[in-house]
């Protein structure tokens, strides 16, 4: 109820009076961004940000006047898979086309809207539209929801002015729930929910991207167009809207770089500068339109009604023609009897006129009172066309709130209770400033000074038995204003110390300095703060409010990082991030001048680097360097390139080393077994140990791969590089990759007809292999080289004998070291422990390579043992 009140109410409070208000949730997966935003049912004070802003909306039009119209039109749709559906369509499942006109800008086409009178309406239109959400089970959450929703509720509003026009305004209210940004490694997602994941972190991506580029100044374009959610939410985001980002963390620390990660997200954000304005006469405001539609109705039921009148039923009464009708001169002078034969043929011929009149009548009639029920009829429709259209016009004062009413009072009492605490709390720091201010009325200096010392340390040690937090790696400076943070310091005159200071200390010596705490002259200028860790008056208990203020230091300390240069990071993230330490990359810089004399192109290596290292997609990465995704990857395939073309030689190959310099680095236990350990080094066999390695890849819809990298050994996707290294650990080379249905065999008889391989080693050279190399054992004799692998067991017997037992043994105490270093990659370079994406497999090698250099350039070899 608090976060409605201070982060979505001003937002509602601004659509009801014109404006376009967006609120989104944004965070890593299962930490609350659906609960935040629909809540719960089960109690009203639970309940989330939409249904509060239900009751919010109907609640404002219920205390409206009499004289203002409102209408209330909702959507709901879920961008799944970067396809937008309609949630409340006939077909959920239908893939929408996002549209763009001058006059409205984006939306969607054929959208379903619906027309809702009530808070209770629009509470079962999100239901409804829940349930055709797509969700689904991970790791990390049960209920994770796959893609992103929008329900959009546009309130229009229309006011007879001063001028007697009526005049509308219309606000937008987009409430977004984001689906969580999401590592493969925690939420363990395959198949579909692999796929969701990719195209979820893809979208999030790009709306980072575009609050980089909004927050940037200097880009000329923003890639609205690069996802659907970007294109929907493009007013949102610089636009006509006032928005606000309710940024969601887990408190784990396993999910520590999640957290930093979604915080700098939220930190870009605010930056954004919006253009505002309120939405007055809009063209597509449908409020408008049915009014007109309204006033058209009623001036066609007034004229129907004019025209309908009451007909009376025609009457025809046939003359009865006598004989004296029929009188006419002309039949004096005829005889009686032709005299009647006329009179009785002119008589038949009046009732035959009379008779075609009363039929001609009665139609006339028939068509009238055919005519009279069509118009009838037709008044009726418009009479019920007029009350729907009036029904979906709301009018200010009417009581719309029905069960949302407790919410209604709900939210003002919160309200209330949040002022009255405002309230309060600014009454107590008054009173409390008319005490100190009176007590020092009262009390000489020195007994004043005292009574605050003894105050404080009440205040501490209540604080502290209050809530003890114990930080094993940091201790801090006592909370106190009264003596120096050096306490052996007897110097009167003492001053605040600098934000600057206490960041430094906090980041270089894991010292914190509380606010507040003051430093003198002497101290300040010598800066020995490497003394206060060790110091006896150090503390390591720590309230919240130290806590909370240690973060924030952290965190600015992090944003005034500049990442294009290294030697701006602290020693202890650039050896956690890409596993070397300054010199080691300035090192790297100098044998690659290509790469040194770059632009950017100390900035690129980092990347890379960092790349290998951690693991981390491209969106994280994005974030960690303050960087758009597509400029990262440009500078990481650059930085790939140059070190392939220019530093691996140096340190991986057959060209890069000489046979004899392999023989020199045999170890003491190989030597003496599979050597003469006396003999000069140019003597020597080179003792190789060689065996491939996998890395993980995801499925692929290509027929072909997914047929050469599924292995059946594994029931996974893989790939195998191949190392061949020294008996000390120094990789001589890597081959591949393989496919997972090429075995160890195969790759050896490869290399055995390679000049490359065969100009290097020499007759009688040794390779350590193990039992899958068996196959090739005959091809290795045959070209003069020696391999020895682990026995096998023959036929018809239950174990090895003693020599064949003690032969596989002298193999297995050497061959470890190959399996020790495909640790050392799986250690030092986590990449490869993960899954690799399908378009990131044209540069597993190229990273595999990359990576053995780094090994051979910077780690040691394996330390001999000769009492082993």
């Amino acid at each position: 109820m608090d976060i409605y009140l201070q982060t979505a109410n001003p937002i509602v409070e601004q659509v009801l009076k014109g404006y376009n208000g967006t609120i989104f949730a944004y965070g890593q997966t299962g930490t609350g961004k659906t609960y935040t935003m629909a809540g719960s049912n089960s109690a009203p004070e639970l309940r989330g940000i939409i249904p509060n802003s239900f009751a919010h909306i109907f609640s404002h039009i219920a205390m409206a006047k009499d004289d203002e119209k409102f209408l209330v039109c909702v959507t709901y749709l879920e961008i799944y898979n970067e396809e937008v559906r309609d949630l409340l369509g006939n077909n959920p499942h239908q893939s929408l086309e996002v549209k763009e006109r001058p006059d409205i800008g984006v939306f969607v086409k054929d959208l379903t809207g619906y027309v809702v009178h009530n808070a209770d309406e629009l509470e079962k239109i999100m239901a409804v539209g829940n349930k055709n959400r797509h969700i689904g089970a991970t790791a990390m959450n049960i209920e994770s929801s796959r893609s992103h929703a929008i329900f959009s509720i546009t309130v229009e509003n229309s006011k007879r002015g001063a001028d007697g026009k009526m005049h509308v305004k219309m606000g937008k209210l987009h409430l977004v729930d984001l689906a969580g940004s999401e590592r493969q490694s925690k939420t363990q997602a395959t198949g579909t929910r692999l796929k969701e994941a990719t195209k979820i972190n893809q979208s999030l991506s790009v709306l980072g991207n575009v609050i980089s580029a909004l927050v940037d100044g200097k880009s000329t374009h923003i890639p609205y167009r690069n996802s659907k959610l970007t294109r929907l939410l493009q007013d949102s985001l610089g636009g006509n809207s006032k928005t606000v980002m309710i940024a969601t963390i887990g408190p784990a620390d396993s999910n520590y770089v999640e957290t930093i990660s979604t915080l700098r997200y939220a930190n870009r954000a605010k930056n954004i500068e919006n253009k505002t304005h309120v939405n007055s006469e809009p063209g597509d405001a449908l409020l408008t339109r049915f009014q007109q539609e309204i006033d058209q109705l009623k001036k066609q039921l007034e004229e129907n009604t004019n025209e309908i009148e009451e007909e009376e039923e025609i009457e025809v009464s046939e003359e009865e023609l006598s004989d004296e009708t029929l009188t006419d001169p002309e039949l004096d002078i005829l005889d009686p009897e032709e005299k009647k034969m006329r009179r009785k043929m002119r008589r038949e011929e009046k009732e035959k006129i009379n008779r075609e009149k009363a039929h001609q009548a009665r139609k006339v009639l028939e068509e009238k009172k055919a005519e009279l029920q069509r118009t009838k009829k037709q008044q009726e429709e418009l009479k019920e066309k007029l009350q729907r259209l009036e029904s979906k016009v709301l009018v200010g004062g009417e009581n719309l709130l029905d069960k949302a009413e407790a919410q209604r009072r709900l939210l003002e009492h919160a309200a209330r209770e949040l002022e009255l605490r405002e309230l309060n709390e600014r009454r107590l720091r008054e009173d409390l400033l008319k005490k100190e201010t009176s007590s020092m009325n009262e009390v000489c200096g020195v007994c004043w000074a005292q009574a605050q010392d003894l105050s404080l340390r009440v205040t501490e040690g209540q604080q502290e038995r209050l809530q003890q937090i114990v930080l094993p790696n940091i201790r801090r400076a006592a909370d106190t204003a009264r003596h120096c943070v050096f306490q052996e310091c007897t110097e009167a005159e003492r001053n605040l110390v600098p934000e600057e200071t206490r960041r430094e200390v906090l980041i270089r010596y894991q010292y914190f300095i509380p606010r507040g705490a003051r430093i003198c002259s002497l101290h300040r200028e010598e800066a020995n703060y490497e003394n206060l860790y060790t110091a006896e008056y150090s503390l390591n208990n720590f309230t919240s409010a130290h806590i909370e203020d240690i973060i924030f230091i952290l965190m600015e300390g992090l944003q005034n990082i500049s990442y294009e240069n290294i030697q701006n990071y602290p020693d202890n993230q650039v050896d956690y991030f890409i596993g070397l330490s300054k010199q080691q990359h300035a090192q790297i810089l100098e044998a690659t001048p290509r790469l040194r004399n770059m632009n950017r192109g100390s900035f690129a290596l980092t990347v890379l680097l960092c790349k290998l290292r951690t693991g981390d997609s491209g969106d994280r990465l994005s974030c960690l360097f303050q960087v758009p995704r597509r400029t990262l990857e440009t500078l990481m395939s650059v930085a790939r390139n140059i070190l392939l073309m220019d530093f691996v030689p140096q340190y991986l190959g057959f060209s890069h080393l000489r046979r004899e310099q392999v023989a020199a680095r045999n170890s003491y236990i190989a030597d003496h077994i599979f050597s003469e350990p006396d003999a000069p080094a140019a003597q020597k066999p080179a003792i190789t140990i060689a065996d491939a390695t996998y890395i993980y890849t995801q499925k692929s819809s290509n027929y072909l791969f997914q047929k050469d990298t599924y292995s059946l050994h594994k029931h996974r996707n893989l790939l195998k590089p191949f190392i061949l290294c020294a008996s000390d650990g120094y990789i001589i080379d890597v081959r591949g990759p393989y496919s997972a249905t090429t075995n160890d065999a195969t790759i050896m008889n490869d290399l055995l007809n390679e000049t490359e391989f065969n100009d290097f080693y020499k007759e009688n050279d040794v390779f350590i292999l193990d039992r899958g190399f068996r196959d090739c054992m005959d091809s290795l004799h045959e070209k003069g080289y020696i391999g020895h692998m682990p026995e096998s067991k023959e036929d018809g017997k239950s174990q090895l004998s003693t020599l064949e037992a003690n032969k596989s043994r002298c193999v297995t105490i050497n061959r470890w070291i190959v399996e020790a270093v495909n640790g050392r990659f799986k250690r030092d370079f986590k990449i490869f422990r993960h899954e690799y994406f399908n378009c990131g497999c044209r540069h597993l090698m190229t990273d595999f390579k990359i990576a053995a250099a780094l090994l051979n350039a910077f780690t040691p070899p394996f330390a001999d043992n000769i009492h082993a």
